[in-house]
């Protein structure tokens, strides 16, 4: 019933999927890490892995897989509600009742695939006299100033003369909060009256004009993690 509900949802998103459902952790692994080093390439294959083993196993493997497959995105589908607390101190993407899994394998994937875009988009800016390839994910935020466009990520600040709605397009996870700036929301830790909160720390200005707009799609956001 899993793999048939699966394989309908990503026939409506036009995608196929190299679908492996595992019942071990062990016999698990060596599907999970096939695209460890090659780039994940949206329209071709999906690296997602869904849960429905034991879900204790499944918890502990999903804590160690990141490592083995970085891309891959991970949805955990399981009986009981009472696991929700531990499943979501693991990096996942989805977490499903089995009861409701027709309703909600559609989200689902919608997310992993998401995900998946932003991973395998990459930007190319400036730094140092140097070019450097960035994948949209890691971006945690842009700035545009007069015609170049300051891209921030924990590494620190690449230039580019790319508008920010160029480079973002095509994203699901960016929003624009003020006249010179565009969020990744992956990255946002808190909104407050009038900035946003990343995790690096720094504080984003929101202006009045874009206001109502970053507060439903931060929202937004939450309830779709």
């Amino acid at each position: 019933m899993m793999r048939f509900a699966v394989k309908k949802s990503l026939k409506v998103f036009g995608t196929h999927s190299d679908l492996h459902l595992q019942t071990s952790p062990i016999s698990a692994i060596p599907h999970c890490c096939w695209n460890t080093c090659a780039k994940p390439t949206v329209s071709r294959t999906l690296p997602c892995w869904i849960s429905g083993m034991p879900e204790q196993d499944g918890i502990r493997l999903a804590q160690s897989m990141k490592q083995y497959a970085p891309f891959c995105q991970i949805i955990f589908l399981s009986s009981y509600l009472s696991y929700a607390t531990e499943v979501y101190e693991t990096e996942h993407i989805y977490f499903i009742l089995k009861s409701q899994l027709h309703q909600r394998i559609d989200p689902a994937l919608h997310q992993a695939l998401t995900a998946l875009g932003d991973r395998s988009v990459q930007i190319t800016a400036q730094k140092d006299g140097s070019t450097h390839v960035i994948a949209l994910q890691d971006v945690l935020y842009l700035e545009r100033n007069l015609r170049k466009t300051k891209v921030i990520t924990q590494q620190g600040v690449f230039l580019t003369q790319e508008s920010p709605e160029t480079l973002i397009s095509g994203s699901g996870h960016f929003a624009r909060c003020h006249q010179s700036y565009w969020v990744n929301l992956k990255h946002v830790q808190a909104i407050g009256s009038n900035h946003f909160t990343m995790d690096s720390g720094s504080g984003i200005p929101i202006s009045r004009t874009y206001l109502q707009e970053a507060k439903q799609r931060f929202l937004h956001e939450l309830i779709h993690i």
